[in-house]
């Protein structure tokens, strides 16, 4: 039983912790929320504090990778957007 238990729970963080993966090498981030990466860093932050309080380290570093690629893509996301506002160089040379 502890053998399954232990398979179950690499599946699972292997699962949790490259989900968002995929979307980190897409050059689209237009459809990302912003509220939902938050929630997922969020999460990730939690569950590192949780595995670091009850001595669970690999809990903690999948947490942590989570939490890293949650950031990249929130961090990619947000410079995504901003490039859309600001206004390009050649817009006043076209007037």
């Amino acid at each position: 039983m502890d053998s399954l238990l232990l398979w179950l729970s690499i599946v699972a963080a292997v699962c949790s912790t490259t989900a968002s993966l995929p979307q980190l090498f897409q050059t689209d981030t237009e459809s990302l929320s912003h509220v939902s990466l938050g929630l997922r860093l969020t999460g990730a932050v939690l569950w590192t504090t949780y595995g670091l309080l009850r001595g669970e380290y690999v809990l903690m570093v999948c947490s942590t990778t989570a939490g890293v690629i949650e950031t990249l893509l929130f961090c990619k996301s947000c410079r995504s957007s901003l490039n859309d506002t600001l206004p390009s160089p050649t817009d006043d040379a076209d007037s």
